[in-house]
């Protein structure tokens, strides 16, 4: 990172900004001794800022306890008469908290020594103070920048437990249709400060809340939010969670039980680069549950070449279509197919299903869901073979609510097939007679 990539408003504290400024005031003059020193202090402020926010806002414990010890035992304790707390507070830090790993301990370590060569009078062998180089003064600030300053201060407690514990309070608040304001929540709180080793810590856990854990009230209560989050990090950092998974293939298995098996398969459906990297023991099950469960054989795209391939072969699986599907996984199935280069093969499919009913009430469920807010979408192909299912299908055209239903789709289909279109051949297919609008026009302009 360079110097001037540098942005002072991203860093998170504005006390540490303010006085972030001095030190690249410094480093542009060509002070660097006085850049290192400040940038020191800054570096060692700003940790201390974490403590006492992550103390005063979530009653942290830890944070608590590490201020106190800073004091030894002294009630009005002053940091700038006894230096012993800034080496107490880096190693606590460092061995009691995930604010400071080996990385950045090294880095603030380094920078330490530098610090004492630019403060104190040490002297080279021509007599001459210490200075630290423009490269060696650049590399300390961007490591600080990046590593400590521009951080949250919630690192300083178990992640993991902060982050359920707020999943949990904000369920509601976050809809299982709100995802875009979720992934921006946990993207800009938590996930954009996490390093990478936090990271793959957090993607462990939260496999293993969702997928692993049998009879865990907490788990089962909260498996949606949860999955969404996991579903967050594996969207903002791809590459990372699919390492994860290969570096750690042992840790990415799960339980046989239906809550996890279907939240497995939601999972997998809006990640579906995940599977590939699931052990070949893994993917068994998850391909035999599909082939018996329709639900999680609707959304099971991740295991075929692609969407549109997986689609026709649903299309001609009348086993399948016969069986009923709930809406949570066919709302999230129509959602996944409607891009503009699918949506063909979704209507196709939606007429499909319809046409397949196996019963007088699944027919008019199919009808009211799946068809009639799609028929202003329809093409003049798929009227065709919508009119052709219903004729052919006795549990769609001898159910009470036939002739109203027909209606609605032979209204919609005369504007796509031509007010001429020939429905003799469909015997089955009665509905009321219908004037179409471009017959009115067309009689008013005569």
């Amino acid at each position: 990172m360079e110097i001037s990539s540098i942005n002072i408003e991203s860093i998170y504290f504005p006390k540490t900004r303010e006085y972030f400024k001095e030190v690249i005031s410094s480093y542009i003059a060509g002070n660097y001794r006085s850049a290192v020193v400040m940038l020191y202090s800054v570096a060692l402020c700003d940790l201390l800022f974490k403590l006492q926010e992550i103390r005063d806002l979530y009653n942290d414990k830890k944070a608590e306890e590490i201020i106190r010890s800073l004091s030894t035992g002294s009630s009005a304790f002053n940091y700038s008469e006894d230096p012993k707390w800034e080496t107490i507070l880096i190693e606590k830090l460092r061995n009691e908290t995930m604010m400071l790993d080996n990385q950045t301990y090294a880095n603030l370590a380094h920078l330490r020594d530098d610090r004492h060569l630019s403060a104190h009078p040490a002297l080279n062998a021509n007599y001459e103070l210490i200075k630290p180089t423009e490269e060696t003064t650049a590399a300390h600030i961007t490591n600080i920048y990046v590593n400590i300053l521009v951080k949250s201060p919630i690192f300083i407690k178990d992640v993991v437990d902060l982050l359920t514990e707020d999943l949990a309070s904000k369920s509601d608040l976050y809809g299982s249709h709100n995802n875009v304001d979720l992934q921006e929540y946990l993207i800009k709180k938590y996930f954009c400060n996490m390093p990478d080793h936090l990271l793959q810590g957090t993607i462990k856990a939260f496999w293993k809340f969702c997928f692993k854990l049998k009879n865990d009230p907490d788990c089962e209560k909260n498996i949606n939010i949860n999955r969404r989050a996991l579903q967050t990090i594996y969207h903002y950092k791809t590459d990372l969670f699919l390492r994860t998974i290969k570096e750690s293939p042992n840790s990415f298995t799960f339980i046989n039980n239906d809550p996890q098996k279907l939240t497995l398969h939601s999972f997998l459906s809006n990640c579906p680069k995940a599977y590939e990297f699931l052990n070949k023991d893994v993917k068994l099950p998850i391909e035999i549950e599909s082939e018996s469960n329709p639900d999680m054989k609707l959304i099971s795209w991740f295991m075929k070449p692609g969407k549109i391939e997986h689609i026709l072969e649903l299309m001609e699986n009348d086993d399948f279509l016969d069986k009923p599907l709930s809406k949570l996984h066919m709302n999230h199935f129509i959602s996944c197919y409607e891009s503009e280069e699918l949506k063909k093969h979704l209507y196709d499919f939606l007429i499909c299903y319809f046409g397949a009913s196996p019963s007088y009430d699944n027919a008019n469920t199919r009808y009211s869901l799946y068809i009639y807010p799609y028929l202003d979408k329809f093409s003049a192909d798929q009227f065709n073979l919508l009119i052709e299912k219903t004729n052919n299908n006795s549990q769609i055209y001898d159910r009470r609510s036939s002739i109203t239903s027909n209606t609605e789709i032979a209204n919609f289909a005369l504007k796509a097939l031509g007010i001429n279109f020939d429905f003799t051949p469909y015997t089955h297919f009665k509905f009321e007679i219908i004037v179409p609008e471009s017959s009115e026009q067309e009689a008013s302009i005569s």
